[in-house]
């Protein structure tokens, strides 16, 4: 199999389905119980069958079934089977927050995939190749990505201590307690009160051991890109409510660090911190909610070279939804986010017959754009040189206690489509 390198301007407008990428926002629905008013916590089973069509994928079936309040009332699992008629074929699956019965502060997450793709896009350079400018560099091109099959396996595993400061403080309280009115927070709000952290959030000590590999079928040796390694973090959430905050903060420390234990791995470090903000602009006869949503990552890589999947790296799910994923990777970043959510009084699920079975509480429309930038080392000047940056709307729904949101983004490299849980932050 010969390596395929596409030539600037070969690739025309196109649209990425992330619907594999859900376990990558379950994050979103941590440590948490929701409860409609004047219910009782419960298990909450949801299956999704879906079926789509792209160039990349070609037609596309599979699965996304799933538990909340199972096996505790905090945790989850979930396994989203998939195959398309090109070839590509494979799993994610996991289990969310279950609560450690030796102490009921330290919860635990594994998750991970496996699976076989046909055409697996890739911008970096890959085998004895040295192109300049080099795939996956700000002013590199969007033509230039390696086009190969690919096996590939992740698997992500964590440990969070949620400390007693805050709305964490006292027994009983390492899980957050939410109370809803169709969909919208009454009573239980976790944060958004202080900056103070020792009156107001919750925060947590993590560890996360990963795990990445990406076999590609071409004919050379140096057709493998891996990773081990382990990501040490505080985060503290003080937002007032995770699923959908409208007031509050969040600000995450982390180092990602890989020592270089695997054959084909590179030891290296990297550095990020990330901050939102939450502003509510209360109702109105239109709105039952509306909110304006901040963010702000920025991270360097402090020795070596992160794999391209890893590290400083925009384009994708979450940051700078209109540029394929992982299409802009170096060893420095910067992103800026903001969102404009607005949740409608009105929402016809609930009188739609066929949709009966679906618990949908409400509908909720989006504007959003998104600025930043890669760059081989991290400085105020050199990040916010030809900066790239993006518009898009967005359509989301609260599903059975979860937000769903299906985000379309155009920048100069195109217009794409984004399918996944939760809010991008």
């Amino acid at each position: 199999m010969s390596r395929r390198v596409r030539p600037a301007g070969a690739v025309g407008h196109c649209v990425s389905v992330a619907l594999f990428g859900l376990v990558s926002a379950l994050p979103a629905l941590a440590q948490q119980v929701v409860i409609e008013e004047g219910g009782q916590p419960e298990r909450r089973p949801l299956i999704i069958p879906y079926v789509f069509y792209t160039e990349r994928m070609a037609a596309t079936f599979g699965g996304f079934g799933g538990v909340t309040g199972s096996p505790q009332p905090q945790s989850s699992w979930f396994l989203s089977p998939f195959v398309t008629s090109n070839g590509t074929f494979g799993a994610i699956a996991g289990i969310w927050d279950y609560q450690m019965p030796f102490c009921e502060r330290l919860f635990a997450r594994a998750y991970g995939s496996i699976g076989r793709w046909e055409r697996s896009r890739a911008y970096t350079p890959l085998g004895p190749f040295d192109p300049s400018p080099r795939p996956g560099r700000n002013d590199s091109r969007d033509g230039d990505f390696v086009d190969e099959p690919n096996f590939e396996v992740w698997v992500n595993t964590s440990l969070r201590y949620v400390l007693p400061i805050g709305h964490g403080r006292g027994r009983n309280n390492a899980v957050a307690r939410y109370v809803v009115r169709d969909g919208l927070l009454v009573s239980g709000a976790s944060g958004g009160e202080s900056w103070n952290p020792l009156e107001s959030g919750y925060t947590f000590l993590q560890i996360e051991p990963f795990f990445q590999r990406q076999e590609y079928d071409v004919d050379f040796d140096d057709d493998r890109i891996e990773t081990l390694g382990f990501k040490i973090g505080v985060d503290h959430d003080n937002r007032n409510f995770r699923s959908d905050p409208s007031r509050g903060h969040r600000i995450q420390v982390n180092v990602s660090f890989d020592p270089g234990w695997l054959s084909k791995a590179d030891d290296w470090t990297f550095w990020e911190i990330e901050a939102s903000k939450y502003f509510s602009l209360g109702s109105s006869a239109w709105f039952r909610q509306a909110v304006v949503a901040l963010d702000f990552w920025t991270g360097a890589t402090a020795n070596g070279d992160t794999p391209y999947f890893s590290g400083a790296r925009l384009g994708g799910y979450f940051r700078l939804r209109g540029f394929e994923i992982n299409r802009f990777n170096d060893d420095a970043v910067v992103a800026y986010t903001a969102e404009l959510r607005l949740t409608p009084h009105w929402n016809p699920v609930p009188h739609i017959d066929l949709l009966g079975g679906i618990d949908v509480d409400w509908l909720q429309f989006v504007l959003f754009g998104e600025a930043g930038r890669v760059a081989s080392g991290w400085s105020v000047s050199g990040l916010h040189r030809d900066i790239k940056w993006d518009l898009g709307v967005g359509l989301r729904a609260m599903i059975q206690k979860a937000v769903f949101r299906l985000d379309v983004a155009g920048s100069e490299e195109g217009a794409r489509l984004v399918a996944m849980v939760s809010h991008p932050f």
